[in-house]
């Protein structure tokens, strides 16, 4: 997985869980007038959600990995994701940041993209 061109494994993290990307987006609002077309249906905004880990030799390692990712988040508001396992590119905004889950020199990273079309 790379973001922004950058694979996640320079920050020593490998890509866990990947959900969102099969999923169609919900309508906004139900069509209950008559007289709607198919060009007025508006749909919500489609979101991947992804969980990264890493196992670094020292919580140091730890550190310097996520915080390198957490710079490069911050970096932009828009970024490209290249999912080449799944097949799946696309621009998205890390909406709600990052939220880590750390255990010794374990580190679960979540986040959510709220794609841009």
């Amino acid at each position: 997985m790379t973001i922004d061109g950058v694979d996640i494994s320079t920050f020593g993290l490998i890509l866990s869980r990947f959900d969102g990307h099969l999923d169609q987006p919900a309508r906004k609002k139900i069509l209950s007038v008559p007289g709607f077309e198919a060009k007025d249906i508006v749909f919500e905004s489609k979101e991947h959600s992804f969980t990264l880990v890493g196992i670094y030799a020292s919580k140091v390692a730890l550190f310097s990995g996520v915080e390198a990712l957490k710079t490069l988040i911050k970096s932009a508001l828009v970024h490209n994701f290249v999912v080449a396992a799944h097949g799946v590119t696309f621009s998205g905004v890390v909406a709600e940041g990052i939220k880590p889950k750390v255990t010794n020199i374990m580190a679960e990273l979540y986040f959510k993209v709220k794609v841009v079309e």
